[in-house]
């Protein structure tokens, strides 16, 4: 298994992606972390199971939730990078994961 490691931005992210559906209905964010860590097991078992998104950038969809979360693979670790709003503006996601 590959660890996987949150850079502090995506890991803000997610806090405020949780706290938003707690604030909706108390237990939805843990469905929410529940969804999430599916697919950190999938990506810690299988790193690259989830399709390329650009350059050495992959990302998976929350099916349940409209999030999806940007990670990178390496020989060390996967790393997440971001957590945002799966209809994001591209060119924001492009800004934000590129850099």
């Amino acid at each position: 298994m590959t660890p996987v490691q949150f850079e502090p931005e995506a890991l803000d992210e997610l806090d405020a992606v949780y706290c938003y559906y707690e604030s909706l209905s108390p237990g939805l964010g843990d469905r929410l972390k529940l969804k999430v860590r599916e697919k950190l097991s999938v990506m810690s078992e299988h790193p690259e199971a989830y399709p390329v998104w650009e350059g050495r950038v992959r990302r998976t969809t929350l099916h349940a939730f409209p999030y999806s979360i940007y990670y990178r693979c390496s020989d060390d670790d996967v790393r997440v990078i971001a957590v945002l709003y799966a209809s994001a503006d591209p060119e924001h996601v492009a800004r934000r994961i590129v850099g």
